[in-house]
């Protein structure tokens, strides 16, 4: 069975990233509050949500961070440093796991 909440989730991760992709590129150094996935797909309940409802937004939010992603993060930028209590992370770095984490996902959901 295919889970509403598994593209929920991609949703919530989407709108998280957008926020880490651009602050990062705002300051060399930034610590920033975590995401606590299972709470905020609790909290949203997309289980009980049209599919429509959840394809329509992650397409829409997916293809601007792909413009994000491609075209409008400064290389001058890629070693900022995102502090986490679990460990550092590039921009650049987020970035690409972003896609592994995307394409991880989509594949659990049979679309990949």
């Amino acid at each position: 069975m295919v889970e509403k909440r598994n593209l929920g989730h991609l949703i919530d991760s989407a709108a998280n990233n957008h926020q880490r992709f651009i602050r990062r590129q705002l300051a060399p150094e930034l610590t920033l509050p975590g995401y606590d996935q299972d709470a905020w797909v609790q909290a949203y309940a997309y289980q009980q949500s049209n599919w429509t409802d959840l394809v329509t937004p992650w397409t829409s939010y997916n293809l601007h961070l792909a413009a994000v992603i491609h075209h409008n993060i400064d290389p001058a930028c890629a070693g900022h440093v995102w502090h986490r209590s679990q460990a550092d992370h590039t921009l650049a770095f987020l970035a690409d796991d972003y896609v592994v984490h995307l394409q991880h996902h989509l594949a659990q959901l049979g679309v990949a």
